[in-house]
């Protein structure tokens, strides 16, 4: 039960950090595309 609660912790921290790593990774993939 320790460890879940340790990785929803992770979760927490590190998803709004992930969220515009993402888009900004996706956005500079598909940008040249589009044109």
């Amino acid at each position: 039960m320790q460890y879940l609660t340790i990785a929803g912790m992770l979760v927490l921290i590190l998803f709004p950090v992930l969220v515009p790593a993402v888009i900004t990774f996706v956005h500079a993939l598909t940008a040249p595309a589009a044109g």
